[in-house]
């Protein structure tokens, strides 16, 4: 009569089989060790070793460890009680080993998500983003994995700037679609991040340029959302952007207690005259109406 394991049968026999090796196996779960005569790397295609010839055998040791371990009187250990932090690597990745997903809990505050563009192989698996608060930080997010990178709910979206604040440090995109940031620490953000300059508008077709124009006015909004004040002299409207028949074609409200005159100016401008080029290229057609100055309001409060 013959019997057939369970699938929780199966895997417990595994658990078990892997808690033998490692209590007996003074080299388990490294990926850098020495033999006691040869150093030795494991990786996806086995094990490569020295071939050096030693009279005495000496005693194994760890130098690294599988994701997951950690180094501890030359041996690799389970770690306990920890998590993964923000970009750390949380799991299903190519990897020549079995893969605990509990080993891979992201911190508290952070969301487990594929990683990057989740197309490549260095992208295989997931890490923990920050998700939520609406900083795209591209060095671990992007449009494939969070929100914070779809200009959702008012979502920065750095892939259209040149160089930008994210927050807590500041970055330019390079030409290879990286971004370089400074390395200051911020265990919260000091405040939302902005473009400081974009990049520079070249027409491709009318339907990405409409969507390149609408993420910049997002932005722009976005910049000027904080509309907190201590003087009514501070609350201000600003016309911008040009309609096919020369008006302006925005009205937005800003305080300038919270922004940066000087760079809102400079966005505003770099907005109207990308619009202005749009107009040119393109065969578009619109009322003629001129937009009026709204009225003044105050502040209240």
């Amino acid at each position: 009569m013959s019997h057939r394991l369970t699938r929780g049968q199966f895997f417990q026999i595994v658990v078990a089989l892997l808690d033998y090796r490692d209590s007996t196996d003074p080299t388990a779960h490294c990926t850098v060790y020495n033999d006691g005569c040869n150093d030795c790397v494991r990786g996806d295609e086995g094990v490569a070793c020295t071939e050096r010839a030693c009279i005495w055998q000496g005693i194994p040791s760890c130098s690294e460890c599988e994701n997951g371990y950690a180094l501890e009187n030359n041996r690799c250990v389970k770690k306990q009680n920890t998590c993964v932090s923000e970009g750390g690597y949380a799991g299903g990745g190519f990897v020549p080993y079995p893969e605990n997903p509990n080993d891979f809990l992201c911190c508290s505050g952070l969301t487990r998500a594929e990683r990057k563009d989740g197309s490549t192989l260095a992208d295989a698996g997931y890490t923990c983003i920050n998700e939520g608060d609406f900083v795209c930080d591209n060095r671990y997010e992007s449009e494939y994995n969070s929100n914070d990178c779809r200009l959702v709910m008012g979502g920065f979206d750095s892939s259209i700037c040149q160089s930008y604040y994210d927050g807590c440090n500041g970055c330019s995109n390079t030409t290879d679609g990286n971004a370089m940031c400074t390395m200051r620490y911020c265990e919260m953000p000091d405040g939302p991040a902005y473009c400081r300059t974009y990049k520079t508008y070249v027409p491709i077709n009318q339907t990405a340029d409409q969507q390149f124009s609408d993420k910049i006015l997002n932005e722009i909004r976005n910049y000027t959302k904080d509309l907190s004040c201590t003087s009514s002299v501070q609350c201000q409207w600003k016309m911008f952007g040009q309609n096919p028949c020369g008006s302006s074609s925005v009205a937005i409200p800003y305080s300038s207690k919270n922004i940066d005159m000087t760079l809102f100016e400079n966005k505003t401008a770099y907005y109207t005259n990308m619009q202005i080029l749009f107009n040119q290229t393109y065969p578009v057609f619109g009322t003629c109406a001129v937009m009026m100055p709204p009225p003044p309001f105050s502040c209240v409060g």
